[in-house]
């Protein structure tokens, strides 16, 4: 383990660092580690015949009861934390008591969104101790259980469950009934149409055609509660369009954080054209990286040949991968390099 950090309040953060992870099959575990006085360790299963990779969190106490909320993620090329999975899970003390997921990522997915950095896998782990409860514990996942809270009540919004709601948007035909001092206080434009004498002001309605109903939905439920369910990267592209649009910059930087952790091999080309036509210049840069580290399995994508209209960033891509010292050959000799 390394990078462990003890923090306040009775939780800690460790990473498992696992070297030249494709020479391994079987079993794995991590080195031991205390703690609140009890012992714990990590156990992957990387078997090859296997479509998924496993991933456990291990409770070596035989005689303590520990109630703990946990997070097991992977941390990506660009130091973010990705599919996660958390749990509230109380061990038994039985030194036997393991919990995890049997099918925490499939195994082509650690090659094609670029998770092994260098052959190594680097697993963060997250603990919480929990008061135990008199009468047990429910063991629902934590995020289920947030994203359904988050979900009723933003529902409650945008269907006419709540009173008070003061304004309509009419996004191509659907109508959302919002309020409007939600909508002034996450956006500057909202804020400047409510203002002034306008239109829409008005009436209380605003048409909007521009922008997919879907879409809108996860506008709104970010505006209420800073959340948005996962989308796929192109509809998190629409999203941050929408952002843009009505100046939430916020949801801006949660959409580009979004879609580069949506990177593949499959898509890296897409989603660099993307950040070149929007001219966003972080997640180009990172899309320019990905594809570097992966340069053979994205240029034997049918996305590689995209680039060719664009010569100029077809050569920001060759020399990523020059000075990363990944170019393949025969890329230098169809390049001329």
């Amino acid at each position: 383990m390394s990078g462990s950090v003890t923090l306040e309040g009775g939780s800690v953060d460790l990473e498992w660092i696992v070297r030249n992870f494709s020479s391994f099959t079987g079993e794995i575990y991590s080195d031991e580690w205390s703690f609140a006085g009890q012992k714990w360790r990590l156990k992957l299963n990387t078997r090859a015949e296997e479509e998924f990779v496993s991933l456990y969190i291990w409770h070596l106490d035989n005689n303590n009861v520990a109630n703990v909320r946990f997070s097991l993620s992977i941390i990506n090329m660009f130091n973010d934390s990705c599919h996660t999975f958390s749990d509230n899970k109380v061990f038994a003390g039985s030194g036997r008591d393991l919990y995890g997921s049997r099918k925490f990522i499939r195994r082509c997915e650690l090659l094609e969104k670029g998770l092994l950095v260098g052959d190594t896998l680097t697993i963060k782990c997250s603990m919480a101790m929990r008061e135990l409860q008199e009468h047990g514990q429910d063991n629902e996942k934590i995020q289920d259980t947030e994203d359904n809270t988050v979900q009723e009540g933003f529902s409650g919004v945008i269907d006419l469950k709540l009173i008070d709601v003061d304004f309509t948007m009419n996004v191509k035909g659907h109508e959302f009934k919002v309020h409007k001092v939600v909508l002034s206080a996450q956006s500057e434009v909202f804020a400047a149409m409510f203002r002034h004498d306008m239109k829409e002001s008005s009436s209380n309605v605003v048409t909007i055609d521009d922008c997919d109903p879907t879409v809108f939905k996860e506008f709104l439920r970010f505006l209420y509660s800073k959340r948005v369910e996962k989308l796929s990267w192109t509809k998190y592209g629409e999203l941050y369009r929408c952002a843009d649009k009505y100046s939430v910059p916020e949801l801006k930087a949660v959409c580009s954080r979004a879609i580069r952790n949506e990177l593949s091999s499959g898509n890296a080309v897409d989603i660099l054209l993307y950040a070149e036509t929007n001219a966003l210049t972080s997640l180009r840069t990172d899309a320019l990286k990905f594809i570097a580290r992966l340069p053979k399995k994205v240029a034997a994508t049918t996305g590689w040949q995209k680039l060719h209209p664009y010569p100029q960033l077809l050569e920001d891509v060759i020399n990523s991968m020059a000075l990363l010292g990944t170019i393949e050959p025969n890329l230098r000799r169809a390049h001329n390099l």
